[in-house]
């Protein structure tokens, strides 16, 4: 374990890396041991806290071995969390239904306009898929339970049958997600 003055104890757990293309994934991606199933309405992701300030204009997102079919809204959606993890939306990418279409590639989905991220600031990276007959798999891992993902401050959320991206959530009405999904912010 280290102590980074700026994000606190760094356990490796929800640990950001910086990439040699200087995006930053929102954890390790040496965690993302295996996928996570999306499933249709279900909008889940990670917590973490930016260690780099940046301007972002993409978000990569990985399908593992099982790609979306049929979906009619494929959305990602970058959160500001305050101090009680209550989440606001403040980048996405537009609809787009190529998005997961395909198994074991990376895609970079340009956001609607670029935005600002700032070091030491928490935020979370929310996936959404609606109307798929299969929901893609993206790379990740999954913690041992919920009640890891539900501890405050959370690693992770899910909230269930959503049709869009919600323009903000509050703490009361998601659940933790031990559902890890790797993401990175790309320049």
């Amino acid at each position: 374990m280290s102590y980074n003055p700026t994000t606190g104890p760094d356990f490796g757990l929800g640990a950001t890396e910086i990439l040699a293309d200087g995006s930053e994934g929102v954890f390790n991606r040496l965690l993302a041991t295996s996928t996570a199933g999306a499933s249709n309405g279900n909008f889940r992701g990670p917590y973490f806290t930016c260690r780099k300030s940046q301007t972002i204009t993409k978000i990569r997102t990985i399908v593992g071995s099982t790609n979306q079919v049929g979906a009619t809204l494929c959305r990602i959606g970058l959160y500001t969390v305050d101090a009680s993890d209550n989440l606001t939306l403040v980048a996405s990418t537009a609809n787009d239904t190529s998005l997961w279409a395909s198994a074991g590639t990376a895609y970079d989905k340009a956001l609607s306009a670029s935005y600002a991220v700032t070091r030491g600031t928490r935020y979370a990276v929310g996936h959404l898929v609606v109307g798929a007959s299969q929901a893609p798999s993206l790379a990740g891992f999954t913690l041992l339970n919920g009640a890891v993902g539900n501890t405050l401050p959370r690693t992770g959320f899910l909230i269930g049958s959503q049709t869009d991206l919600p323009s903000s959530l509050a703490v009361g009405s998601m659940t933790g997600s031990n559902v890890m999904t790797y993401a990175a912010l790309v320049p």
